[in-house]
């Protein structure tokens, strides 16, 4: 298993990574809500497995599609300004 889209993220290593944004300038009193999020499967790579084809991979994709591949919160954080 290999982690995908990372190869341009050099502090990347795997388990870990950081993240910056910058934000404009913001009211007095706002609050930023951020979210991590965590999807095992993404829904383009059971349709990649589909199109190949194949017994074992139209077995996995039948299971696949019995759950909802929806992303899930992992972490939560607010900050007030």
């Amino acid at each position: 298993m290999a982690s995908v889209g990372t190869d341009d993220d050099l502090d990347f290593v795997p388990g870990r990574d950081t993240v910056t944004y910058r934000l404009g300038a913001l009211p007095a009193g706002a609050v930023v809500h951020v979210e991590l999020l965590y999807q095992s499967l993404s829904p383009a790579i059971v349709d990649a497995i589909d199109r190949a084809r194949t017994p074992a991979g139209t077995r996995f994709v039948d299971l696949a599609r019995t759950v909802p591949l929806t992303p899930v919160a992992i972490a939560r954080a607010e900050l007030a300004l």
